[in-house]
C-alpha cells in the first residue's frame, strides 16, 4: 500500500497514506461474507440472508471496521519500515471517505532527533579532589555522635532551650480569612530553636514548660514555599506536650568500639579513608557530567515540544507529592525544574547517540557481571536480583551500564587535569 514520509522537523514526521479502493473493496466483502452468518432476518435461515440485504443492514459498520482495521495495519508496517522513533501516539487525519475512492489519511508523529555523530576532539576537564583536614574527620565524628545520641528526660524539669527536642500540638487560625479552616497538627517533633516552619514557632517553645501553651501571631513571608500560604497573617496557638534533650557519647576509646572499631585512633583512620574515597567518587562524578555537558553542549540535541511538556508535569506531580498536596510551583521553581529536565533528557539523547556511534551499549556479559555484583553485595542469589530487576523494568540496568561506558569513553578522549580542591567538610542534616 503506497505511503510516504515526510520530514516537517527534526521532531516531527508525517506519514501520508493511500489505501487503493480495491484493496478496502476486497477487505470489506470478505468480512460481510463472514458476518453474514451472524445476521438474523425472519424469514430467512441462518447464513442464506442474501448479501445485498447484509450489506444494507450492517454495511455502514462493516465498512467503518473495515477501514480502520486497514489503517491500523498500513500504519504498522510503515512505522516498522522506516523505523519511526516515536515518543507519543500520532495525530492522524482522515479524509471523508468516497465510494469508489481510496482510504487517504495521515499520522503525524513526535519523534526523537536522528542520531548525529559528535566529535570529542578537544575536550578538557578538571578533576578536582577535597582534601580532608583534620576539622573535617572532626565534623564527621561529631555527626557520628549525634546519630548515636539517645533522647533523655530533662531531669528535674525545667523550661524549653535550644537544642532541646520538643513534642508539640498546634493549631494555625487566619487573620486575614477567619473563615478558613484552620490548620492543625498533633505530636509534631521539632528541635527547639532549629528554626521549623516559621521563626515566631521556633521562638516561642524556647521558655516554654511541658503542658504549656501559649498563642503567637505568625506572617508568611511573600516567597513561602506553600503557595496557599505566601503572604498571609494569622496566629497559633502552640501547647507544649514533651521535652527531652539529646545525650552524645563521650568520644572516646568506648565509643569507638561502640561503633566497631579498636580505639579513638582507628575510628579517626576509618572515618578519614571513607571522606577520601567519597571526595574521590564526588570528584570523578563532577568531572564526568562535566564533560558529558560540554558534549551536549555541542550536540545541542532538539526535544520533541509535546513529549517534553509530559515529561515536565509528572516532574512537576512528583515535586508536589514530596511537598505535599498543597504545595503550588511559584514560577522560578517551575522554571528551574523545567531546565533539570531539559538537561536530564538532553544527556541521555547524547549518552545514546554515543553508545550507537561508537559500540558502547551494555554487554550482556557486563550486565551478568553486574548482577553478580549485586548479589555478593547484597547476599542474594541471582536469580532473585535478576527478578528484581525485572519488576523495576530489565533495561534499568543496562542504562547504567550504557552510561558508565560513555563516561569512561569521554575520560580516554579528554585532556583532564588533577586538581587539589579545597578542604572537604561534612555538612550536618
Amino acid at each position: 500500500m503506497p505511503f510516504t514520509l515526510k520530514e516537517i522537523n527534526s521532531n516531527t514526521v508525517r506519514l501520508e497514506f493511500e489505501i487503493p479502493y480495491a484493496d478496502v473493496e476486497s477487505a470489506f466483502d470478505r468480512e460481510l461474507r463472514r458476518q453474514r452468518g451472524q445476521v438474523r432476518l425472519r424469514g430467512f435461515r441462518p447464513g442464506k440472508v442474501p448479501l445485498h440485504l447484509v450489506k444494507g443492514y450492517i454495511g455502514d459498520q462493516v465498512l467503518a471496521e473495515v477501514a480502520g482495521e486497514l489503517m491500523q495495519e498500513t500504519l504498522i508496517q510503515a512505522v516498522e519500515k522506516h523505523e519511526v522513533r516515536a515518543v507519543s501516539p500520532p495525530k492522524v487525519e482522515r479524509e471523508p471517505f468516497k465510494p469508489g475512492e481510496p482510504i487517504r489519511f495521515s499520522a503525524t508523529f513526535e519523534v526523537h532527533e536522528k542520531p548525529r555523530d559528535i566529535n570529542l576532539a578537544g575536550l578538557r576537564g578538571e578533576r578536582r579532589v577535597a582534601v580532608i583536614d583534620e576539622a573535617a574527620v572532626d565534623e564527621q565524628l561529631e555527626r557520628l555522635r549525634e546519630v548515636q545520641s539517645q533522647s533523655v528526660p530533662i531531669d528535674p524539669p525545667r523550661p524549653a532551650q535550644n537544642g532541646d527536642l520538643a513534642r508539640l500540638d498546634y493549631e494555625l487560625r487566619f487573620d486575614d480569612k477567619p473563615g478558613d479552616e484552620p490548620i492543625k497538627r498533633e505530636g509534631l517533633e521539632v528541635e527547639v530553636g532549629s528554626g521549623y516552619v516559621l521563626d515566631e514557632i521556633a521562638q516561642a517553645l524556647a521558655g516554654m514548660s511541658v503542658g504549656e501553651e501559649r498563642t503567637v501571631e505568625v506572617s508568611f513571608p511573600a516567597e513561602h514555599r506553600v503557595a496557599s500560604l505566601a503572604g498571609r497573617r494569622g496566629h497559633v496557638r502552640i501547647k507544649l506536650v514533651d521535652l527531652s534533650q539529646r545525650k552524645l557519647p563521650a568520644l572516646d576509646d568506648e565509643f569507638a568500639r561502640d561503633v566497631g572499631e579498636g580505639d579513638l585512633t582507628a575510628l579517626r583512620a576509618k572515618v578519614r579513608a571513607e571522606l577520601e574515597s567519597e571526595s574521590r567518587r564526588s570528584a570523578e562524578s563532577e568531572l564526568e557530567h562535566a564533560l558529558l555537558d560540554q558534549v551536549v553542549e555541542r550536540a545541542q540535541p532538539s526535544l520533541p515540544a509535546g513529549w517534553l511538556e509530559e515529561q515536565l508535569r509528572e516532574r512537576v506531580e512528583a515535586f508536589q507529592k514530596t511537598f505535599g498536596g498543597g504545595h503550588e510551583l511559584s514560577d522560578e521553581e517551575r522554571g528551574g525544574l523545567r531546565q533539570e529536565v531539559e538537561r536530564h533528557i538532553r544527556r541521555t539523547i547524547v549518552i545514546g547517540w554515543l553508545a550507537q556511534q561508537r559500540g558502547l551499549a551494555a554487554k550482556e556479559e557486563q550486565i551478568e557481571k553486574r548482577y553478580q555484583e549485586i548479589a555478593e553485595r547484597t547476599g542474594k542469589p541471582v536469580p532473585a536480583i535478576k527478578a528484581e530487576f525485572a519488576k523495576k523494568g530489565a533495561d534499568v540496568l543496562e542504562a547504567e551500564i550504557t552510561e558508565a561506558n560513555v563516561l569512561a569513553a569521554l575520560k580516554e578522549s579528554a585532556a583532564i587535569t588533577d586538581v587539589k580542591g579545597e578542604s572537604k567538610r561534612k555538612k550536618k542534616g
